[in-house]
C-alpha cells in the first residue's frame, strides 16, 4: 500500500476557481517542484497515510459538515502520482468530488489523472505565469493571480 505525504488537511473556504466561496475540505500535499517566492506551505514536516486512512481523516475532518468537495492543493499534489492513482478512485467512490490544484508543469500527470476520470475538476496555475511570478517582489504575493 502507497502512502501519500501530507502536510495538513484542514476546512476552509476556497478562494480561487471554479469553487470559490464554497467551503472545502483541503488536502495540503507535501513538497513542490517549484520554488515560489510567495508560497504559504510548510515544507519542514508531514504526516504519511494510506489511501484509507486519508480517507476516514478526510471525514473526521467535515463531520457534521455539509461538505462534499476535497480540494488537493499543495506544495504539489502531482508529485505524488502514484499514491494518487490508489487514492482518487477510492475518494471518488465515497462520493467526495475532488478538485485539483496544481501548478501545471506537470502535464503529464494530469493527463494521467482526467484520462481515468479521476478527478471532479482542475484549478491549473499555467507554468509561464508561476515563472514570471516567482520573478516579483519577494515580499509581496503577485497581482493577479489566477
Amino acid at each position: 500500500m502507497l502512502k501519500g505525504k501530507i502536510n495538513e488537511i484542514f476546512v476552509s473556504v476556497q478562494g480561487e476557481g471554479k469553487y470559490v466561496g464554497q467551503q472545502q475540505c483541503f488536502v495540503r500535499f507535501y513538497d513542490c517542484n517549484l520554488d515560489c517566492s510567495y508560497c504559504d506551505t510548510d515544507t519542514a514536516e508531514f504526516k504519511e497515510y494510506g489511501s484509507d486512512e486519508l480517507i476516514a481523516e478526510i471525514r473526521r475532518s467535515i463531520a457534521k459538515l455539509e461538505i462534499r468537495t476535497v480540494s488537493l492543493t499543495g506544495g504539489e499534489p502531482l508529485l505524488q502520482r502514484d499514491f494518487l492513482l490508489e487514492f482518487l478512485p477510492k475518494l471518488k467512490s465515497a462520493n467526495f468530488q475532488i478538485y485539483l490544484e496544481t501548478n501545471g508543469v506537470l502535464y503529464d500527470e494530469v493527463f494521467d489523472l482526467v484520462d481515468g476520470d479521476r478527478i471532479t475538476d482542475a484549478h491549473v496555475h499555467t507554468a509561464p505565469f508561476l515563472e514570471r511570478a516567482a520573478t516579483v517582489n519577494p515580499d509581496q504575493p503577485p497581482l493577479g493571480v489566477p
